[in-house]
């Protein structure tokens, strides 16, 4: 205790001295503070670890020579390792050697100190493929410039992944039917008034593709004029009732065909129950010739 009452502690070292006549020198240095920091150390690493443990992601610090410092414990789970297999062991060891001459590319321009974010398709340890998002972001000192490291996160995105692909595949399939069938798909964005066709839309009303689109009077242009109010109204009462739309009309081209439409729609809702989009599709189901 000092004299002030505060609790102070003190690292004593003792030697013998026989020779200088003395039984012992002793020397006492005050490492309060120092143990202070560490422990603030400690508990600041705990801080991190809880922190990062519990991170959906996954996260690591790698050092210039490629060894891991740091690993999250789902960087740990990906690989199928414990910490004493990640930490302190290089890149090349974790990642072998296929995946590393991947990566390397990124590593290096990192190590650069240009970050990187790429999208990874691996193995993970139970054999399954699995879908990543990586970014590395340099580490660099601010003083002198140089690149100490890189932090690495890794965002598992395989289920998102998992559904873009049979999303795309859907849409293969349902583009397949529709081009088969002579069935045309719209969309229509009712606030900002745009309506988007695809190849086929185009196709069965003879109009070239927009670059943003189409708006709801280039169809009512198209319309043949005697079923244009009848349409508009059955559209008008599906929308009011909240069912879905089906009706038939036709159309003028501008080369003059006349074409006999089967459409069909949905509406799309927000949570006040205010139609923001329609979904529809149209068929072409008999083309006549008449010069208007």
């Amino acid at each position: 205790l000092t004299k002030d009452g505060s609790e102070r502690i003190v690292a004593w070292q003792h030697s013998w001295a026989p020779a200088a006549g003395l039984a012992s020198v002793s020397f006492g240095m005050d490492v309060t503070e120092r143990l202070a920091m560490e422990r603030e150390l400690v508990e600041s690493q705990r801080f991190i670890r809880a922190i990062t443990d519990n991170m959906p992601g996954m996260v690591g610090y790698w050092d210039a020579a490629l060894r891991c410092r740091f690993a999250n414990r789902a960087y740990r789970v990906w690989f199928g390792k414990d910490a004493s297999e990640v930490v302190g062991h290089t890149i090349q060891e974790l990642m072998g050697e296929t995946l590393f001459r991947l990566n390397e590319p990124h590593i290096r321009a990192v190590l650069n100190g240009v970050p990187q974010h790429f999208e990874r398709t691996l193995t993970k340890a139970n054999g399954e493929t699995g879908y990543t998002w990586a970014h590395y972001i340099p580490d660099i000192d601010r003083d002198t410039g140089a690149v100490a490291g890189f932090f690495v996160l890794v965002a598992d995105v395989t289920a998102l992944k998992q559904a873009e692909v049979q999303l795309r595949a859907m849409a293969g399939r349902l583009a397949l039917a529709t081009r088969a069938g002579g069935i045309g798909v719209w969309e229509y964005d009712v606030a900002a008034d745009r309506l988007v066709w695809d190849d086929r839309m185009h196709a069965i009303y003879g109009v070239e593709r927009g670059p943003g689109g189409h708006r709801y009077d280039l169809w009512r242009a198209r319309c043949h004029p005697d079923d244009l109010e009848r349409v508009e109204e059955e559209l008008a009462a599906a929308r009011r009732d909240g069912r879905s739309f089906e009706s038939e009309f036709r159309i003028l081209t501008p080369a003059g065909d006349l074409r006999h439409i089967k459409a069909a729609a949905v509406f799309e809702r927000d949570a006040d129950g205010t139609t923001v989009r329609m979904v529809g599709i149209n068929h072409d189901i008999k083309i006549g010739r008449a010069h208007v």
